[in-house]
């Protein structure tokens, strides 16, 4: 019920990634659990449209129990604002970058991203950028996508950001002009 009201209830205009990871419940396949635990994450870029999503969460969960004949308690944990970064900031790390892994190897996503983040909570107080090292080496085995249990990244990389993060200093030692 709940995904089917992302899909109804939601502009699909309004990005929101809603993902349910951990259901707990009962301790035997043969009988019904006294109690039941749904856990998830919830990402959008408009704090609106993440509050109107909790609430019809909480409103389906009700009424979804009370039907069953059961309650439902609705415990939602604000996290991390959305991560909105700043464009002059971010065409002056693409520059930087491009000087350390070639102009044509950074670059501006072309589709945002709804990652949780906790530098989120450093750009909403501050003009940022948020660059996305790659880490992934077919030869070493290091391709397995972020999120999965077997994640791992080729070390050797982070050379390629500690170089990045310098240069960016570097290159502009005066400032931004915001």
């Amino acid at each position: 019920a709940i995904y089917i009201m992302l899909s109804r209830e939601v502009s699909p205009m309004d990005f929101r990634v809603l993902n349910i990871g951990k259901i707990e419940g009962g301790t035997a396949v043969n009988n019904c659990p006294g109690h039941a635990k749904i856990g998830g994450t919830l990402r959008t870029f408009d704090r609106a449209v993440d509050a109107f999503i909790g609430k019809r969460i909480e409103e389906i969960s009700q009424s979804i129990a009370s039907d069953a004949g059961a309650t439902a308690q609705i415990n939602i944990i604000k996290n991390q604002p959305p991560l909105i970064t700043n464009g002059k900031v971010t065409d002056a790390i693409i520059v930087s970058a491009g000087k350390i892994v070639g102009k044509g190897n950074a670059y501006l996503s072309e589709t945002p991203s709804l990652g949780s983040e906790d530098f989120s909570l450093f750009a909403a107080e501050k003009p940022a950028a948020y660059i996305k090292l790659g880490t992934g080496c077919e030869e070493k085995g290091t391709t397995t996508p972020f999120h999965k249990n077997d994640f791992t990244i080729d070390e050797e990389a982070l050379v390629f950001g500690v170089k990045t993060f310098v240069q960016f200093v570097v290159d502009n030692m005066d400032g931004i002009t915001l």
